[in-house]
């Protein structure tokens, strides 16, 4: 930093290239949702540890529903969005009884990458049991929410998963719902339940299918490979 201008010499170019990446960095960790950056800053690292699933490194399922109940009631606070999504793989046993467990492992840790690489920084994601994930979408409207939802199907059927068996195509099922949640109307219990069950109309109309409800209107999609 000087007063007067100045050639830059290869050492500077390289300190403030270093720069830039320590900002771009700072700015992504500053969009992480308010939710999460508070539950992180209360939890001490045994407690973090109780809340992350150790196959996929993502929230499991305690961590997960710790979280979506705080959204919930920033939601409410804030008279804002939420989306509630339940992804489920599509056929995941035949991967498990031909494989064996520890491909479905790495199926699993493939499949979790991908789908964090399709959220915003500031959405949530967590293994909710098995092969089934939730994520939660704070703030995203219907047209926001149909887009994510398209981009991690896209990323997982044009992506097979490396496993050490060879590369395995996968396939996803996701159920959501969203709306602005209010104290008056429903609970988070009542749109997890929604969710699954838009879950289940997808997983029957056929694989690489999403349901997205909001009140009364339905939207689905399916994502060919």
């Amino acid at each position: 930093m000087d007063h007067v201008s100045r050639e830059l010499s290869s050492e500077d170019l390289e300190i403030l290239q270093d720069l830039a990446k320590m900002v771009e960095s700072e700015l992504v960790a500053v969009a992480i949702s308010e939710v999460q950056t508070s539950l992180i800053q209360e939890l001490g690292e045994l407690e973090r540890i109780v809340m992350i699933d150790s196959l996929t490194r993502l929230w499991n399922r305690l961590g997960i529903d710790t979280l979506l109940h705080r959204e919930w009631e920033f939601a409410i606070r804030k008279k804002s969005t939420l989306a509630i999504v339940m992804i489920d793989f599509d056929n995941f046993k035949p991967i498990n009884d031909t494989y064996g467990h520890l491909v479905g492992d790495e199926v699993l840790q493939g499949c979790s990458r991908l789908i964090l690489s399709s959220l915003r920084s500031s959405d949530v994601v967590g293994r909710w049991g098995g092969d089934e994930f939730m994520v939660i979408l704070p703030g995203a409207d219907e047209e926001e929410a149909t887009i994510i939802l398209k981009r991690i199907q896209e990323v997982i059927t044009k992506n097979p998963v490396i496993t050490s068996s060879g590369a395995i195509q996968i396939s996803v099922s996701i159920g959501g719902v969203i709306g602005t949640p209010s104290e008056q109307r429903e609970t988070v219990e009542y749109w997890v339940g929604k969710a699954d069950d838009e879950l289940m109309k997808a997983k029957r109309s056929g694989k690489g299918r999403f349901q997205l409800a909001k009140q009364s209107i339905l939207v689905g999609a399916k994502v060919v490979a």
